[in-house]
């Protein structure tokens, strides 16, 4: 059956807000997430052209690598939303019985 005769139509694309690279950068919000005395996490808040922006470093603990898998960063309206996004993803790696600092 096509398209048009199920009456489905594609998915419209998801738009991604540009996150302006030259507006200067604040970083509002630094914790550390490790477990086993093993650094796994950093979360990382900044500030950069009116968007609040939470990235993280990743240190893989299967591998021999050294340098950690960046991840976002992800944007959000306000500074309450984006410290709300980080305090939950702590209370997640908590509940998982790692360190947080």
């Amino acid at each position: 059956m096509s398209e048009h005769q199920s009456g489905l139509r594609p998915a419209a694309p998801a738009t991604v807000s540009p996150v302006p690279q030259a507006a200067p950068e604040r970083e509002v919000l630094l914790r550390r997430v490790g477990r086993e005395n093993r650094q796994i996490l950093t979360l990382r808040c900044v500030e950069r052209g009116g968007q609040w922006l939470v990235g993280c470093d990743v240190y893989p603990i299967d591998t021999m690598r050294v340098e950690p898998f960046r991840l976002g960063p992800h944007a959000f309206a306000s500074r309450q939303e984006a410290e709300r996004f980080v305090d939950e993803a702590l209370g997640a790696f908590e509940y998982l019985g790692c360190d947080v600092a």
